[in-house]
């Protein structure tokens, strides 16, 4: 039988600063590596769930940011070398408005990476969408 170990809100501490200081070099790199690619905004997580008993603190990090468009999405995901998703965003406002999202989400260095962008859709595309919509789901 092994002895138990405890941890005390000090190593939780510095499970979390290691991972704030983990997300901000992924960020910077990301920037170095990209200077011309869009950041609107971005979102640093780093969430520590600490027990204090014989567990180790689990770590998640993340770090999410807009690039404000569904290109600026793609050429992101051009860098990164991975997929974006695109869908059509029915937000109910009214049948005009409706919005393309994109989104990319992969991992760098251990840190959850999450990407997105959209554009409204021009009065045609809606009208168009509705239409494939309508005729999908029997003239509903």
């Amino acid at each position: 039988m092994s002895a138990e170990t405890t941890h005390t809100p000090l190593e939780a501490l510095e499970a979390f600063e290691a991972g704030a200081f983990r997300v901000s070099q992924v960020m910077r790199r990301l920037l170095a590596e990209n200077p011309g690619l869009p950041v609107f905004y971005f979102r640093p997580l780093v969430q520590v769930t600490a027990w204090l008993d014989d567990q180790p603190a689990e770590t998640k990090l993340a770090l999410r940011f807009s690039a404000r468009t569904v290109d600026g999405v793609r050429d992101w995901a051009a860098a990164l070398n991975v997929e974006a998703t695109t869908e059509v965003v029915d937000w109910g406002v009214n049948e005009r408005t409706l919005n393309e999202r994109a989104e990319l989400i992969t991992t760098v260095d251990g840190v959850s990476l999450e990407i997105t962008g959209s554009r409204e859709l021009s009065a045609e595309e809606a009208a168009a969408w509705h239409a494939e919509q309508n005729q999908a789901g029997g003239g509903q």
